[in-house]
């Protein structure tokens, strides 16, 4: 990914300025007249995207892009750009499931019992699942799905960049409005497969060190190897920035 590229994705990511901004933004997703993808964006996932373009063009096309973690959040406020409020999706999407009570939702990823888990908790918050499939099918099964029950909220939970992908091909032949949320591990944590860090752990920025203590073998490319590439990539990224400045 060249220099133009990665700012022009670091440029795509909405800035949430405080808890009011979060809420209006809320209050988007949950009402948004139109197919409505909603994204985050990780360290893990911008280093994918450095050699992915396909996870690039979904990231950018998508309708909002949110900033989720401390990696993301340091690398921007080093750029001398804004990095906002946190905005993960597991701390999001149950707000999001709450605001929605009523509604229907389709449900797509991981695999049982954590996928019939999960969609127990989403019923039990008040949104009704009137379609759910593991994270295996042709992307024709999960389309032909979408048609036939017209849910108000899908939740793909498939890892990147198979449900961003997905994400845009269901917004492209979707007729009606819904909110299309590439939800990552949200499904396999709301169906208790991950447990997830405690609260103070979470206030500390650390819960990503909390996951890797349980899952060492599984994380420990993501978010060791991964994140001195992650720093090398930022780091060389701030020099051709900041570097016609220096010389004047």
């Amino acid at each position: 990914m060249s220099t133009k590229e990665i700012l022009s994705t670091l440029s795509q990511i909405a800035i949430i300025e405080d808890a009011d901004h979060y809420k209006r933004r809320l209050n988007v997703f949950c009402d948004p007249g139109r197919p409505y993808i909603l994204s985050f964006i990780n360290q893990h996932g911008f280093n994918i995207a450095h050699t992915n373009q396909s996870l690039r063009n979904a990231f950018l096309k998508s309708d909002c892009l949110l900033r989720d973690g401390v990696g993301l959040e340091i690398a921007l406020q080093f750029l001398g750009l804004k990095s906002g409020v946190n905005c993960n999706g597991t701390d999001l999407i149950p707000r999001i499931l709450h605001k929605m009570a009523g509604r229907t939702a389709a449900v797509y990823g991981t695999v049982d019992p954590w996928l019939g888990n999960a969609c127990e908790t989403i019923e039990a918050a008040g949104v009704r699942v009137v379609s759910k499939l593991d994270g295996f099918q042709d992307d024709a099964g999960y389309l032909e799905a979408v048609q036939r029950f017209q849910p108000s909220l899908i939740i793909l939970g498939m890892g990147m960049p198979r449900q961003e992908e997905l994400s845009l091909k269901i917004a492209q032949n979707c007729d009606h409005a819904c909110l299309i949320v590439n939800g990552g591990a949200i499904i396999d944590f709301m169906g208790g497969r991950f447990v997830r860090a405690p609260k103070w752990v979470r206030s500390a920025r650390l819960e990503w060190l909390f996951r890797l203590l349980l899952e060492p073998k599984r994380l420990f490319a993501r978010y060791i190897t991964g994140g001195a590439v992650f720093l090398f990539r930022m780091a060389k990224l701030a020099y051709y920035v900041r570097a016609p400045n220096m010389k004047a």
